[in-house]
């Protein structure tokens, strides 16, 4: 059943502190930085957050076009477990999938 404009923005309103905010930059745990652009909705499940996410470069890389991702909140969210081959040795990573960067 669709939801109504009250019940997603109701929806959006009840979404823990913790989630990703508009403007906040976050790093996933493979290094890379992105900018929160947006927390939306499913069109086809309105109780399904997603995340709306950039790439952040570092200044002088020279121009790009940024790649432009989103991602459940579920799943932004997630504890992740990898082990990844390295030369000396297996590299073991067991925390969240992103990381919200301080303010500075």
């Amino acid at each position: 059943m669709k939801k109504t404009r009250e019940e997603c923005l109701e929806v959006l309103a009840s979404l823990p502190e913790s989630t990703p905010r508009k403007g906040e930059v976050w790093r996933h745990y493979k290094g890379g930085r992105y900018d929160v652009l947006h927390v939306v909705l499913s069109a086809n499940d309105a109780s399904l957050p997603i995340v709306v996410y950039r790439e952040t470069w570092e200044m002088g890389k020279g121009h790009y076009e940024p790649l432009y991702w989103a991602r459940l909140l579920s799943e932004w969210t997630e504890w992740v477990w990898v082990v990844e081959p390295h030369d000396e040795g297996d590299i073991a990573y067991n925390g969240p999938r992103f990381v919200k960067e301080i303010e500075k």
